[in-house]
């Protein structure tokens, strides 16, 4: 009888085991027939909504921290036209397809990248002390004259270089103290690094130096 009663005890526990090893997995993989039915619901939309794209290929995986589905879309022949879906059953389909590429997401995010390569960081390593540097930021200038949002000018798939080479770029260098801040910002400094940019084919036309009061 104790023998019957321990084998009946270590199957519940194995069972909870089991279970609770699913809900684990399902929290952060989902499961699949859930998968299958957004997958579906987003494939539907897709010929709806975006009859005009080539998709080339896509990804569906689950992402625990929204608890959505997310299809990844890849564009053919195209770095700027990728886009995103995601699916909750109680939000439905969220499509990020304006942001990323109408409004040129997919450019400024391969851009920011491309002018956060080591070799853009060299000319201020020449100029700034290393222990007084925080960290550098390279950008497009936000907008021209006419006020307009510069990547708004300029087509989808155009190279980050020619892009970079091609419009205004502000620079803003960040320090650790207010003592390298008064050091830093003065002319002489300023016209130096936009110089130094220059020998990269880099048109910076503002120079910031901004202390980083960290606490």
């Amino acid at each position: 009888m104790k023998k019957k009663v321990l084998k009946v005890l270590a199957f519940i526990i194995a069972t909870a085991g089991v279970i609770f090893l699913l809900l684990l997995y399902n929290s952060f993989n989902g499961n699949f027939i859930a998968k299958e039915i957004a997958t579906r619901h987003m494939k539907e939309y897709l010929k709806t909504h975006h009859t005009e794209l080539d998709i080339a290929d896509y990804e569906v995986f689950y992402n625990f921290k929204s608890g959505s589905y997310v299809m990844k879309i890849d564009v053919a022949n195209s770095i700027d036209k990728d886009f995103r879906l995601s699916y909750r059953g109680d939000i439905g389909i969220q499509d990020d397809y304006d942001w990323m590429v109408l409004e040129k997401g997919n450019m400024q995010n391969r851009v920011a990248a491309f002018l956060n390569e080591e070799r853009f960081e060299q000319p201020i390593f020449a100029l700034v002390e290393k222990q007084d540097l925080d960290y550098i930021l390279l950008q497009i200038k936000d907008e021209d004259k006419e006020k307009v949002f510069p990547y708004a000018k300029i087509a989808n798939d155009t190279p980050s270089e020619t892009i970079v080479k091609t419009q205004p770029i502000t620079l803003r260098i960040y320090v650790k103290s207010e003592a390298a801040q008064k050091k830093y910002q003065t002319k002489k400094i300023q016209e130096q690094c936009k110089q130094a940019y220059e020998k990269l084919g880099i048109h910076v036309v503002e120079v910031e130096i901004v202390y980083v009061n960290k606490p």
